[in-house]
């Protein structure tokens, strides 16, 4: 009984020391870790700008293409900064913009893009995630995912100024005809009104669903063995036995 109930601790332990499966299936769309790119546009309405070296070899399909377009006359940037690992774009107080971000794997689209990529990683993930550092007076964020039989389906939510942190775009808000395990394109697109900044610097497809970070399973695992332990001691007290005497004047 006693190794029993010992081999059954240690399991537990080992259980909750083993990353958990959602944390291990995220599937980095880009993390800005490479691939310099700096735009920009002054005083000219209506002119578009592409960057001419998409390679990012540590973004999904080892490029990102990226697209400013000026609206409103004034001056407008986007960049990344890969030692820093962010992506940033602005206006200045007359200017709005529309940048567009592309992960196709060949530059522009082409015949298979992303080969099909399974963005649920096995079937973990439920959603598209963007972590947010800055935003100066809103931005209204588009996911644009284009599956191996040309399904095209967007999601946009419009993000107020200083809402910042991370945002899930659910598989399930996207065309139920999309096949989110064969994905052949993800356009990522960024409104901006006049006098708008915006910064982020991880765009990525996990799980919705909070996964305990390891700290607070080891405290977990060591509350319940600590528990276990002290239920096995006390099994292990030996038991005090006493005996009556014949003489004990109670028992007449």
């Amino acid at each position: 009984m006693r190794f029993t109930v010992l081999t059954w601790i240690l399991s537990c332990v080992v259980t909750l020391a083993v990353p958990s499966a959602s944390h291990a299936s995220i599937v980095i769309i880009d993390d800005f870790s490479s691939g310099n790119t700096f735009l920009t546009i002054t005083f000219d309405p209506g002119s578009t700008l592409t960057d001419a070296t998409p390679a990012a070899p540590d973004a999904i399909g080892g490029e990102r293409e990226v697209i400013l377009t000026q609206i409103d006359s004034g001056q407008t940037t986007a960049s990344s900064n890969p030692p820093l690992g962010l992506f940033s774009t602005g206006n200045a107080a007359t200017a709005s913009s529309i940048v567009e971000l592309t992960y196709d794997g060949v530059g522009s689209m082409g015949l298979n893009g992303l080969m099909g990529v399974d963005l649920t990683g096995g079937g973990t993930n439920n959603s598209v995630y963007a972590d947010i550092l800055s935003n100066d007076n809103g931005v209204a964020f588009m996911f644009t995912l284009t599956d191996a039989d040309g399904t095209v389906s967007s999601v946009t939510r419009t993000l107020l100024g200083e809402n910042v942190g991370g945002e899930f775009f659910l598989f399930s808000d996207f065309s139920a005809m999309l096949d989110v395990q064969a994905i052949r394109s993800i356009i990522v697109t960024l409104t901006l009104p006049q006098d708008a900044d915006v910064t982020f610097n991880l765009l990525e497809a996990r799980s919705s669903t909070p996964t305990p970070e390891p700290a607070s399973l080891a405290l977990l695992g060591g509350g319940i063995c600590s528990i276990l332990c002290g239920v096995v001691a006390r099994r292990k007290r030996p038991m005090t036995v006493v005996k009556e005497s014949a003489n004990d004047p109670s028992r007449a």
